[in-house]
């Protein structure tokens, strides 16, 4: 970064901290947490809709 500040070039990082993989491990460690777990925390969970709540 500091060769490209050098070159008078600037970075721009773009990413999405809203979203992350089902398959990612905060992700995985949250459904397997149970609620008020602070590993809960980075999501937003909702009761499903259907008969199971599986919808």
């Amino acid at each position: 970064m500091d060769t490209a500040h050098g070159l008078e070039l600037r970075l721009i990082v773009d990413l999405v901290p809203n979203h992350t993989s089902s398959a990612h491990p905060w992700f995985v460690e949250a459904l397997s947490a149970e609620p008020g777990d602070s590993a809960r925390d980075r999501y937003i969970f909702r009761d499903g809709r259907g008969p199971d709540g599986e919808e």
